[in-house]
């Protein structure tokens, strides 16, 4: 298991926006009544509590449109991190197997502004990568819920080599 990060700390797979892109999206900042902002929701606070922190990936189930268990492109062996401060979070996650010759491995990781509306989990995206697959000022919107201390997050569905599939990612609180 790698180290725990302390409140504050950012890991160093943290993806920055460019310049240009900084610049813009300053007009998101906090409690400017603009982009998604955690601080300035009201009445969900207590989900947002249970969920700033650091977490760890421990499933992803991927299902096909009748509700069958399909491979997921995050393979057998998924690892990933996330880590939601009280206004910005920072995600990655992919296959944790080593590549085979010639092969390569599925990731992602992006990081904003996030808030909770009810059991939905908004992430408006400011770095990411790959960034073909996650726009830099796209909302990355989950389906959120609490399985006991563990959560559970659910992403819309999606085509994955040529079948819709829908994911549930299972994680476990660190910190």
């Amino acid at each position: 298991m790698g180290a725990v990060l302390a409140s504050g700390d950012l890991p160093a797979w943290g993806v920055v926006a460019p310049a240009a892109r900084c610049r813009a999206n300053r007009r998101f900042a906090p409690g400017d009544g603009g982009a998604p902002n955690a601080v300035t929701q009201e009445g969900h606070s207590e989900m947002r509590e249970r969920i700033i922190g650091v977490w760890r990936l421990l499933a992803v189930e991927a299902r096909d449109p009748e509700g069958r268990v399909v491979p997921s492109e995050y393979g057998p062996c998924p690892m990933g991190t996330a880590q939601f401060g009280p206004e910005r979070m920072m995600a990655a996650l992919g296959d944790g197997r080593p590549p085979a010759a010639g092969e390569s491995r599925h990731w992602v990781t992006y990081t904003g502004l996030w808030q909770v509306e009810g059991e939905v989990l908004r992430t408006r995206v400011d770095g990411a990568h790959p960034a073909d697959r996650i726009g830099i000022g796209s909302d990355q919107v989950r389906e959120c819920r609490f399985e006991g201390a563990r959560l559970v997050l659910r992403p819309p569905p999606r085509r994955v080599r040529g079948t819709l599939q829908q994911l549930e990612l299972t994680w476990e609180k660190l910190a």
